[in-house]
């Protein structure tokens, strides 16, 4: 086979970077060729001027700052997909870890300390001191989580972390320090507690398996493969069950994240 170079590219665990590749025996699974990588881009495309000057200060806000202990994640009141979440009451305790014996539940992700795009906005003029002119959030839209990238509503803020006014807020304080904030979105998956997924029937509408149930009415069907000879009927992302990936070959889905 006539394969991709054994290059190593740097902070990830590939090899090949494309170029001139490297003649070699057939592996014995196929799995292991190391195969090339097509790059399709607009040529006209310009990078904007402000790109190659960017210092990134890269935020996960639940563990960032809580300013405003008012939105935090209650027990018993925040849902979890099923259950409900843990708090903690010290900012300095260390995250949960099931099956440990530190006295939590036997979920991950569920756990939260309150941090908040209020923390954010308090600590605005120290990021910038560091020299930082932009920030990286990891997603802040509504989610069962702590990481939030199990999306509940890609229109929604997460009320743990604030409201849209917050963002606004936040957006604009930034901007008068010359600093740019960008904010991550998962689009290859959601989550299946979700408006679009709605797998435990708490949101409004009819998700795509509201319930439980496989529903071809619903307006996200087709955002999801299902197999009803599977059990999940559904491939998560990298198998994670939580996480129902996304058909980005839905035109329905496609106009909806562009």
């Amino acid at each position: 086979v006539y394969q991709n170079n054994r290059d190593g590219i740097f902070w990830t665990r590939e090899r090949g970077s494309g170029g001139v590749g490297e003649l070699a025996r057939l592996p014995a699974a196929p799995s292991r060729v190391r195969r090339y990588r097509q790059t399709v881009y607009d040529p006209a495309y310009t990078v904007p001027d402000y790109a190659p000057d960017l210092v990134w200060y890269y935020i996960f806000p639940e563990r960032f700052r809580n300013g405003d202990p008012g939105n935090d994640p209650q027990p018993g009141v925040q849902p979890f997909e099923d259950g409900t979440v843990e708090r903690h009451a010290d900012w300095n305790q260390r995250p949960f870890l099931n099956g440990s014996g530190d006295g939590s539940d036997d979920r991950y992700a569920n756990d939260f300390h309150g941090g908040d795009l209020a923390g954010i906005l308090d600590k605005l003029d120290d990021i910038a001191e560091l020299g930082a002119n932009a920030l990286y959030l990891t997603p802040i839209f509504q989610a069962s989580s702590n990481h939030k990238y199990d999306t509940a509503d890609y229109r929604r803020i997460d009320p743990g972390f604030g409201t849209e006014a917050d963002f606004r807020r936040l957006t604009a304080a930034a901007a008068r320090r010359g600093i740019r904030v960008v904010v991550d979105a998962s689009l290859n998956h959601s989550g299946r507690d979700s408006v679009y997924f709605d797998r435990y029937a708490r949101h409004p509408g009819i998700g795509a398996y509201e319930g439980g149930v496989i529903r071809p009415d619903s307006p996200y069907a087709d955002w999801y493969r299902f197999d009803p000879a599977s059990d999940p009927p559904y491939r998560g992302w990298t198998g994670v069950a939580n996480l129902p990936d996304l058909n980005e070959d839905s035109a329905a889905f496609r106009d909806f994240a562009y």
